[in-house]
């Protein structure tokens, strides 16, 4: 097996096919445009301008389109794939279809001499670039195991699951269960807000482009007549990325949005706040200006910098919701016109302590150029540790965050605290603090590395780390800069509700004497 048809490159099959050449199959594709395809041509892959040149002499066809609908008509209408393909090819739908649909393809191939198999995927586009891919096959096994070479080219979790149409019902339950996982955080939340607990949701400015909202709302985006996009999200080359951060996402067609009055974002925001007390939007800079890379660039370098709806947009989810509670996530460079719609918005900023300790003493994150209108945070996901952040200070910075501070040294082991002591003692409103800094641990609790794939959020907190010790500590250090909520105020001291009264002898006296 050598010669391999691919129909649907898009943001998943451009990657399948990149991965599918790596492993030193010729790849033959068909788009209904070709320039959209002209990178994966250039790297080596054969255009074909119909689907009937481009399977007609394939040893295996692998399609990945966009809806069922689409699935039919690649397999059963006019210069179909059923009607091209050289007697037993292998023919394999990565589509996301139903059960029935891969029923029908493995019926009618079959009676022509196809080897069908179903093979949904999981992982998104990352997980396409990585080759990191879950494939989970329906169909004959030995069709299965013939094609592992393919499988094994695009992904890393493959399973057999049975006769045809069972891995798009592996798939379903896949997606049923993800569902079921959703519905168990939503009671979570509700129980956490009855305890009195608030809850800050953190939203991403933009979603994924196999998203639901990216299928279902096209017109929502910046797409071509095919569906994928013009331009992606990302951020330019900078200190920490010289080729910049290229994301992915597909970005907003500002002028749509206007003429529905933003109804998609008050949406958007009414739903986060069914579930929080607080929305964190992260980019607050893209609503301003937002950084565009050309689709199909394999950097962030092309981008352009375009207008944002800006104020516009808060103005309209405010008419329609008021003043919701809303955080702005406005770290990175920040231009003037960004901080002035900050400052019309009235919401507050994030203020990082990991980014205060400049030895020039100029950074805006230092405590004491804090206004209320502010959240302050020790670090965030997307940083290391306080104590793994620390460590890898220079000598300069560690001195002057001393001094700063006003001690001669910081312990290893109890420096977390004094961090977040000098984060509660601010004049910030909030003050949010990673667990991993409650629990002081080091650099192998990181959750996210930005701009990388594999390795991140696998950190989990071991169970009884959380002991009644840190919660008294944590509890008589939030008491102590008055940031104890009213609800919490009323019930007993953590630590102390539990202690039972016994009669002692201290001294010549006899006192009560809890223990």
């Amino acid at each position: 097996m050598n010669k391999v048809g691919f129909i649907g490159v898009g943001i998943m099959g451009k990657s399948m096919v990149r991965n599918l050449m790596k492993a030193g199959f010729e790849l033959h594709i068909y788009a209904r445009t070709k320039s959209k395809v002209e990178d994966v041509i250039g790297e080596g892959a054969q255009f074909h301008e119909s689907i009937k040149d481009c399977v007609q002499d394939c040893d295996a066809v692998i399609t990945i389109v966009g809806f069922p609908q689409d699935v039919e008509e690649v397999y059963f209408d006019e210069g179909n794939i059923l009607d091209s393909a050289k007697e037993g090819a292998y023919l394999i739908d990565m589509t996301t279809t139903s059960p029935q649909i891969a029923e029908k393809i493995y019926a009618e191939g079959t009676k022509r001499g196809f080897h069908v198999m179903d093979a949904p995927v999981t992982g998104g586009d990352t997980g396409a670039k990585a080759g990191t891919l879950s494939i989970l096959v329906g169909g004959e096994k030995e069709d299965y195991e013939a094609c592992m070479p393919l499988f094994e080219a695009m992904g890393t979790n493959i399973n057999y699951q049975g006769k045809a149409g069972c891995g798009q019902h592996c798939k379903l339950a896949n997606q049923i269960m993800i569902a079921g996982t959703l519905s168990g955080v939503c009671e979570a939340l509700t129980y956490a807000k009855e305890q009195g607990i608030q809850i800050i949701g953190d939203i991403p400015i933009y979603v994924a482009f196999d998203s639901a909202d990216a299928w279902a709302a096209p017109e929502l985006f910046q797409f071509d007549e095919e569906n994928n996009p013009i331009r992606v999200a990302g951020c330019p080359p900078d200190a920490f990325a010289k080729t910049g951060q290229l994301w992915g996402n597909p970005l907003y067609n500002w002028e749509y949005h206007q003429k529905t009055g933003y109804a998609w974002w008050i949406q958007r925001i009414r739903y986060c706040f069914q579930r929080y007390d607080v929305v964190r939007i992260d980019h607050f800079r893209g609503f301003d200006e937002y950084y565009a890379i050309p689709y199909g660039e394999s950097t962030a370098e092309n981008g352009t910098w375009m207008p944002g709806p800006g104020m516009k947009l808060f103005q309209a989810i405010e008419k329609e919701l008021g003043r919701p509670e809303i955080i702005a996530e406005d770290l990175g460079f920040l231009t003037e016109s960004v901080l002035q719609m900050l400052k019309e918005s009235g919401f507050p900023g994030m203020k990082v302590l990991q980014f205060a300790f400049d030895p020039s003493g100029e950074s805006v994150y230092l405590p004491h150029r804090y206004s209320e209108n502010c959240v302050v945070y020790t670090g965030t996901h997307d940083n290391d540790t306080t104590r793994g952040w620390y460590r890898t200070l220079d000598k300069e910075s560690r001195d002057f965050a001393k001094e700063y501070m006003g001690v001669s040294r910081l312990d290893d082991d109890t420096l977390t605290w004094d961090f977040m002591r000098l984060a509660m003692g601010s004049a910030a409103q909030l003050c949010v603090t990673p667990i991993q800094d409650i629990l002081g641990i080091d650099g192998s609790g990181r959750i996210n590395m930005p701009s990388t794939l594999g390795g991140n959020w696998t950190w989990q907190m071991e169970k009884g780390a959380f002991d009644k010790k840190i919660v008294h500590k944590l509890y008589r250090m939030t008491q102590l800069y008055g940031r104890l909520n009213e609800q919490i105020k009323k019930q007993p001291e953590p630590g102390m509700e539990n202690l039972k009264c016994k009669e002692k002898r201290v001294g010549k006296n006899k006192k009560l004497r809890k223990e």
